[in-house]
This record gives C-alpha cells, sequence and structure tokens, in this order.
C-alpha cells in the first residue's frame, strides 16, 4: 500500500460527511461556479442586461458568504473524516491546507464584493433575489467619498485577483481529488458524493446532495421569477416636430453651444448631468408675446451623469422607463415679460405620464440677431412618478432635481432648413 496516498480510517462514522455538510458543500460549489461564470459574462455586457446580472451576482455573492460562515461553524463542531494516519506528513498538511484556504476564499471574495458595493457613490441597495434587503458594509458607506473610492479601488483589486485564484484553486482541488481516485485507487469521490455502499449506510447523505442541487436550481428560479429580461433600449431619434410647427419656428438652436443639463443630490453628494439628445421649436418675438410659443422634446434616454451605471438605472422602469416613455415634453403657448430681460414661459411638462403644470422664469437677451437664453427650475422627481419601486423615497436621491437651460439660437433666415431648426445637442458618436 503506497504511504503517500490519502485513505479514509475503516470507521465509518468517520469516513463519510454528514449530509449537512454534504448539503453546504454542494450548494456552496454550485454558487461560486455559477458567480465566477457571471462575472465572466458580465465583462462581456452592456447597459440594462448586465445591471441586471451583477444584481444576481450580489445574490450569489451574499448566499455564499452566509453559507460559507455556517460551513465553517458545522467544521469546527464536527470533525470530519480522518486521513489516514500513516499518511506523509506533507501531504497532510497540503490537504488541511487547502481545506482551510477554500475557506478563507469562500469568505473573503463575497466579503470583499460586499466592500466593493458599500463604496459605490450611487448608493444602489442590495436585495437578495429582488426580494430580501442586504445592508451596506459597517463602517464603509459612511466614508468620506475620497476614502470610500480609494477602499472600492483596494476591494475591487482584490475581489478581482481571488475570482481568479479561486478558479485555479477549483482546479487543482478537482484534479487532485481525480488523481487519488482513479491513479491511486484511493475512494475520496465517495464521501462527496452519494449512492456509495461503503460510505453511505442512510439516506442522509442523498437528501443532503438532492437539496443541495435543490437549493442551486430554486436560486435560478428565483433570479429568473424576480429579474426579468428588460426590454430592449432601441435607440431613436427625437421624432421632428409637424410641418405647421416647423414652420412657426423662427430661431435656430446652436446646439454646439446649448446645453439642457439638471442636477440633484445623491448619498449628500451633489450630481449633474445633461441630455444629449433633445429639440426645440421657438417662435418668440418681444413685440409679439401673445404670438410666442416654445416647444421642447428630451429624449429620456440620453441622460448622462458621468456614470455608466447610473445612467443606465436611468432608463429602467423605475426611472424614465425610456421602452415606454421614450420623451419628455415641454410645450408652453403663453410667454409673460416680467421686465428687462426676464420672461416666464406658462406651460405644461411631461415626464412619463404624468403631464403638470410648470412656470419657467428665463433671461433673454438678444444681440445682433443672436438669443442667449438662460433657465433654472426646481422640479420634483416624485411628483412625476420619476423614482419608483426602492427608489420612491428621497434618502438616498433626493426629491428636488435642478433642471439648467442655456440656450443659443440664431434668427431663421430664409436659406436655412427645417432641420436645422429642431436639432440641438446631439451627440458627439
Amino acid at each position: 500500500m503506497d504511504m503517500h496516498r490519502i485513505e479514509l480510517t475503516t470507521n465509518a462514522d468517520a469516513r463519510r460527511y454528514s449530509g449537512v455538510a454534504l448539503f453546504l458543500h454542494w450548494t456552496i460549489a454550485i454558487l461560486i461556479l455559477l458567480n465566477l461564470l457571471l462575472g465572466w459574462r458580465m465583462g462581456h455586457m452592456h447597459g440594462l442586461t448586465k445591471f441586471q446580472i451583477f444584481q444576481v451576482h450580489k445574490s450569489f455573492g451574499v448566499t455564499v458568504l452566509l453559507l460559507s460562515v455556517l460551513r465553517l461553524v458545522w467544521r469546527l463542531a464536527h470533525r470530519p473524516p480522518s486521513l489516514r494516519h500513516d499518511l506523509h506528513p506533507g501531504e497532510a498538511f497540503a490537504a488541511h491546507a487547502t481545506h482551510w484556504i477554500f475557506y478563507g476564499f469562500m469568505i473573503l471574495m463575497p466579503l470583499s464584493g460586499w466592500i466593493l458595493v458599500s463604496t459605490s457613490a450611487e448608493n444602489i441597495p442590495t436585495l437578495l433575489y429582488r426580494f430580501i434587503p442586504w445592508p451596506y458594509f459597517p463602517g464603509v458607506h459612511g466614508l468620506p467619498l475620497p476614502r470610500r473610492h480609494q477602499v472600492g479601488a483596494l476591494a475591487d483589486g482584490t475581489h478581482y485577483w481571488l475570482a481568479w485564484s479561486a478558479v485555479a484553486l477549483i482546479a487543482l482541488h478537482v484534479g487532485g481529488a481525480l488523481k487519488h481516485q482513479f491513479d491511486r485507487g484511493t475512494p475520496v469521490l465517495p464521501r462527496m458524493l452519494p449512492g456509495s455502499r461503503d460510505a453511505d449506510p442512510g439516506p442522509g447523505r442523498r437528501i443532503g446532495f438532492v437539496a443541495a442541487v435543490g437549493a442551486g436550481l430554486g436560486a435560478i428560479a428565483l433570479v429568473l421569477a424576480g429579474y426579468s429580461s428588460p426590454s430592449p433600449v432601441v435607440a431613436r431619434s427625437v421624432p421632428a416636430p409637424a410641418p405647421s410647427q416647423q414652420a412657426a419656428s423662427n430661431w435656430v438652436v446652436d446646439k454646439t453651444a446649448s446645453k439642457l443639463g439638471f442636477e440633484t443630490v445623491v448619498n449628500g453628494q451633489p450630481v449633474a448631468g445633461q441630455f444629449s439628445r433633445w429639440s426645440a421649436v421657438i417662435r418668440f418675438d418681444p413685440a409679439h408675446l401673445a404670438d410666442a410659443e416654445v416647444e421642447v422634446i428630451v429624449d429620456t434616454g440620453s441622460a448622462t451623469t458621468q456614470d455608466h451605471t447610473r445612467d443606465q438605472m436611468l432608463s429602467t422602469p423605475d426611472w424614465f422607463d425610456r421602452a415606454v416613455f421614450p420623451e419628455a415634453r415641454f410645450h408652453a403657448g403663453k410667454v409673460l415679460s416680467r421686465g428687462g430681460n426676464a420672461y416666464e414661459a406658462d406651460g405644461d411638462l411631461k415626464i412619463r405620464s404624468t403631464d403638470k403644470p410648470v412656470v419657467l422664469p428665463f433671461t433673454l437677451a438678444i444681440v445682433d440677431g443672436q438669443a442667449t437664453m438662460s433657465a433654472s427650475i426646481p422640479i420634483d422627481r416624485t411628483a412625476f412618478g420619476v423614482g419608483q419601486g426602492q427608489w420612491a423615497g428621497t434618502d438616498s436621491v433626493a426629491a428636488t432635481v435642478t433642471v439648467k437651460v442655456a440656450l443659443v439660437a440664431h434668427a431663421r433666415t430664409a436659406e436655412q432648413t427645417l432641420p436645422q431648426t429642431i436639432q440641438a445637442a446631439e451627440p458627439d458618436d
């Protein structure tokens, strides 16, 4: 008999893992493998699909963390199957060390992911399988933003390298088990597989294995039930106004000098953004305000805040729901002078399915056929249904969003074409 082989003792109770250990082993193994695949796939995904998969990844990761802690407690309270007493000390040490390294990986890998999520400036809540709220890592989310970014960068790098190290460790673990089973003839696989006559005297192990497989399938079922595939966001241009509106417009917007932006507060920090696709039809003459009319159409999927994840979220059903409400619209058929360069546009603002009256104060100066207009108006996003579900509250994202308009336009000439009238702030793709 080769003394370097790993063999079980002759005691039947000592040569097998219990049903509980079997359940924990295979449930954790299945979830880790799924999460490694999801992590790899996320690197090749974009947009809302990537965001949804990321939520699944977090759910599996937290589940692995909890089950790994439980498995560690079970391991400390229940003696595992013993190795052969005459096993070479080096191999015995390697076998035990590998198991403890696995415990370290199973806990540290999801733990680093938890810290990474908790350092996000976007304050994206974690809802396990979209139903169970999970808190931020204690003491991390409240750090000053620069320090939080440093911790997040460290957690990100740690999580990345732990994931690749786990792949290598799993390969070594599986390869070692197969080598001992088939090359050295040591029956190590029956200790973690049901159905062996010499290591499975009762139904407990079969139940544990079946329960583990069921848990893995259940996790996938929860994902499928909780994370329905988001509606595809199809790129679409802002529709042109009707011909009558085009003809009425007597100003051409300078798209390079104009901006439609917004500001709000997220987690106590100011966040600024803008819409990159919008159109404006303007009929305005200070001497004939009774004939003034303004219409602005905004592509709700063009909001940008210099953060890709946050920008993708803005198109989801909880926010603008671009798949259903691709446009926001402001129309004012009444403009009043408030003295000097001050005016008010009395109109209606429609966002999602909500249409509300809005008075937009603005200043306007016209010099040598060029109009320079600026406006700022606070809007309650909750009044328009922007921010629903877990975002309906105002603890993370403030209710008030200040819309800021800086517009430069030139008086229309007869030679200018109609499309120039309506195009403004197109993105530089």
